[in-house]
């Protein structure tokens, strides 16, 4: 039962989109609900129970106080069990005055799981049930039903399936407001565990967006999907014939960037890795704690004590095409401080402060030849200037504070794409420091040029890819699995004429 002044979806939408410096009217879901998805796809999926187990009383109510005082991001739930993040979530669709799935819609609903038609006749009616929704709750629901879904896909670790999941939230998502008494509701219970079961179990069907339908040139993708590491994968670079990939807790793993399979590991022994380049010789780790750099043949060669948040490769204006032996600068990144590396002599040329007093943290880089790109928990862009050591020039992206957490500079069109863990990504001009547009799609985790197109990946598992001219989307790749996109890696195969994207997942 909704409680009494509860608010209504499409006002949580419109207050969520001016808090966070977006059109009114876009029916995109709520920060705090897509931040409480995202925690439950990176954390949730191996815990059994999820969404059947209540979390603390206690947790929930102060997570519920926390994210009414703003607390959007995925990390911002960190401190609390998948169990405390299930039950907010769960709690807040019950709250609200009508229920996601529309009570005026009920016994549509309810008709379509009495009807003997075929599958594919019952998915027709499914879908057009969906459309009849208002934007926003279609928007909310196909990111609730993704987890959902991925909840079951897991149904060997979580114990849930479809059926399970849906006598959890069947009466969370679909009640009558016509119901007289008790027993009324209690009549359609089953009916209402079958249409939620179904749209669950059928999601990648009845939540096909035509936004993203596939581009009819689209190339096909071959996915395989390789187990590396029960830890999240955060870093992943070419060095030498190797892939090189990081987990969050330190372990380094090499493939063969042909057979895509593990040749070696080993542990880096630096707590929480949070940035991994390669300068075409070395790789370069940096964590919470040091910034590592290895030979190929995995030896450890230099150590940095120091929190290294970022990092990129730098080569000067004029040779960045001219490959790795050209490349001679490391920037790392950490709270207002950029360190800047020579990759020939291993040794470190500066540690300049940046913006002291801000408590600015330098989230991500990009390098555009000549200048640095620094992306900042507090929402802007920074241009920095090696020859100078100096902040030249800056742009806020949001009015509201955001950590701008993914960086790319496309080289061939002089333009910087940025994410800030909103379901946009922000297009400027790198010249003239001017806006240019703003794309609508999933959190972003990371970004790659691929010749004239800019594929993303997002965290719920898609990979986008855009025109980088025009900014047109082309198409959509959505590998099947519950795993989130969290690494691209273009590259050239030059001797299969071929662009190769290796993603990782985790």
């Amino acid at each position: 039962m909704a409680a009494a002044n509860a608010v209504s979806l499409r006002d949580v939408v419109r207050r969520d989109n001016t808090a966070h410096g977006r059109d009114a009217a876009s029916p995109s879901p709520p920060c705090f609900v897509l931040a409480a998805v995202e925690s439950l796809l990176w954390r949730g999926l191996k815990e059994e129970g999820l969404f059947r187990v209540a979390g603390s009383g206690t947790a929930v109510k102060e997570l519920t106080q926390r994210t009414q005082e703003g607390c959007v991001e995925c990390e911002d739930f960190a401190d609390f069990s998948v169990h405390v993040v299930a039950s907010m979530l769960k709690n807040f669709f019950r709250e609200l005055p009508d229920c996601l799935m529309m009570s005026e819609l009920y016994d549509q609903w309810i008709e379509v799981t009495k009807l003997e038609e075929p599958p594919k006749a019952i998915h027709t009616r499914l879908k057009a049930l969906i459309s009849k929704l208002p934007p926003e709750n279609q928007a909310v629901m196909e990111r609730l039903f993704h987890l959902l879904q991925n909840i079951t896909l897991n149904e060997q670790l979580t114990r849930m399936t479809p059926t399970n999941v849906a006598v959890v939230w069947g009466p969370t998502l679909l009640w009558s407001a016509n119901s007289s008494n008790a027993t009324d509701s209690l009549t359609n219970s089953d009916n209402v565990i079958t249409v939620v079961s179904e749209l669950v179990d059928n999601y990648r069907e009845l939540f096909q967006n035509s936004r993203l339908t596939a581009f009819p040139d689209a190339p096909a993708l071959i996915y395989r999907k390789n187990y590396i590491s029960e830890k999240s994968i955060l870093g992943m670079m070419y060095l030498g014939s190797k892939v090189w990939t990081v987990d969050t807790q330190g372990g380094v793993f090499l493939m063969d960037d042909k057979t895509t399979t593990v040749t070696s590991s080993f542990d880096a022994k630096q707590g929480r890795v949070l940035a991994l380049v390669s300068d075409g010789k070395h790789a370069w780790i940096g964590s919470a704690m040091s910034i590592k750099v290895w030979s190929e043949s995995c030896e450890l060669l230099r150590e940095f004590p120091g929190v290294c948040c970022s990092m990129c490769v730098c080569c000067p204006s004029g040779v960045a095409s001219q490959g790795p032996e050209h490349w001679h600068r490391v920037f790392a990144g950490g709270e207002q401080l950029i360190r800047i590396f020579d990759s020939g002599t291993l040794e470190c040329l500066a540690s300049v402060v940046l913006l002291p007093g801000t408590g600015t943290v330098f989230l991500s880089m990009a390098h555009t030849g000549e200048r640095v790109l620094l992306g900042g928990s507090d929402g802007s862009v920074h241009v920095f200037d090696p020859t100078t050591a100096t902040i030249v020039t800056q742009v806020k992206l949001l009015q509201k504070r955001r950590k701008v957490s993914v960086l790319l500079y496309d080289h061939r069109n002089g333009t910087f794409w940025a994410s800030t863990g909103l379901d946009a990504i922000y297009i400027w001009d790198e010249r003239s420091m001017t806006k240019v547009t703003e794309l609508v799609t999933p959190h972003v985790l990371y970004m790659a040029v691929v010749e004239d197109s800019v594929w993303t990946a997002s965290w719920d598992g898609s990979v986008h890819v855009w025109n980088a001219v025009t900014f047109e989307h082309l198409f959509e790749l959505k590998p099947q699995g519950s795993e989130a996109a969290s690494m691209l890696l273009a590259n050239w195969r030059r001797d299969e004429t071929m662009w190769q994207v290796p993603m990782c997942v985790c």
